[in-house]
């Protein structure tokens, strides 16, 4: 929280100012709950889509932009979007706000991935079983990671304390953030770990399927590697359902050998 919020969590905890989540899309709908694993309360979100204002998210209420201005400009306002929220916060602060805050890029990949949900009371873990687990390990290293797992679990979700475990245990070396830059919408924080770790070693003659191929960020990430590595890889099979993604996919993939690219609807065409 002191990361997404700074200055302004002390007048939120103590009530004195409002939260107001701007997104009420997916973005909004997951960091409502983030937030409120923290006990921190959202007055109300707010949204363009003219379907969503009037209604309710969470037992919450969904307003319009002509409402937050006349009626919410001392609050905090948190700008729920990834792709806009740029553009959303020079929109409010023309429009006198002044207490803006969003997830920073470099954090988005811990809050977006719901790893808030991953939380558990200490009180509802059985120490007998936790410790039989414990034992079951063998090397030092998996012990230790086993432990601060299961301390980074009955904690909030903090981005410092995941970040600390990450650092602590990941084997990946230093990183060329331009290794992130592979997708054609958005960042990409999670494909580089997929082929760089310590768990999973890649061979000559490896054999990809990627179901829900998105743009073909994983796919080509599994490339980079293979070649960082100095293999050849067999085959590497693209599934994508949705329409659009679909046509950048094929876009991406046109310079790469040995790769298929299937749209889900001919493997259920093909199933039939």
């Amino acid at each position: 929280m002191p990361s997404l919020f700074g200055e302004y969590l002390p007048s939120i905890l103590a009530k004195t100012k409002a939260v107001i989540l701007y997104g009420a899309g997916s973005a909004g709908r997951e960091l409502f709950e983030c937030l409120n694993l923290h006990e921190i309360e959202v007055s109300c979100f707010c949204d363009k889509n003219k379907s969503l204002i009037g209604g309710e998210l969470h037992k919450v209420p969904v307003i319009s932009v002509d409402e937050l201005i006349k009626h919410y400009k001392n609050a905090v306002i948190v700008v729920a979007s990834n792709n806009y929220k740029y553009e959303i916060t020079d929109e409010l602060t023309e429009h006198g706000f002044q207490n803006i805050t969003f997830i920073e890029d470099d954090k988005q990949l811990f809050y977006y991935l719901q790893i808030y949900k991953w939380h558990y009371a200490l009180s509802t873990l059985d120490e007998n079983k936790v410790e039989a687990a414990y034992h079951l390990l063998e090397d030092s290293k998996s012990k230790e990671l086993f432990k601060k797992r299961v301390a980074l679990l009955t904690s909030y979700a903090d981005y410092d304390l995941f970040n600390e475990y990450i650092s602590e245990f990941s084997d990946v070396g230093n990183v060329n953030l331009a290794d992130f830059s592979v997708s054609s919408v958005a960042e990409n924080f999670e494909s580089y770990l997929y082929f760089n770790n310590d768990v999973l070693s890649l061979h000559n003659n490896e054999t990809v399927i990627d179901a829900g191929a998105f743009d073909g960020d994983s796919a080509i990430e599994f490339i980079k590697a293979c070649k960082r590595n100095k293999i050849e890889y067999r085959q590497v099979y693209c599934i994508e359902a949705d329409a659009d993604n679909y046509k950048k996919l094929k876009q991406n993939m046109d310079s790469y050998t040995n790769v298929t690219c299937l749209p889900a609807c001919r493997l259920m065409v093909r199933k039939c």
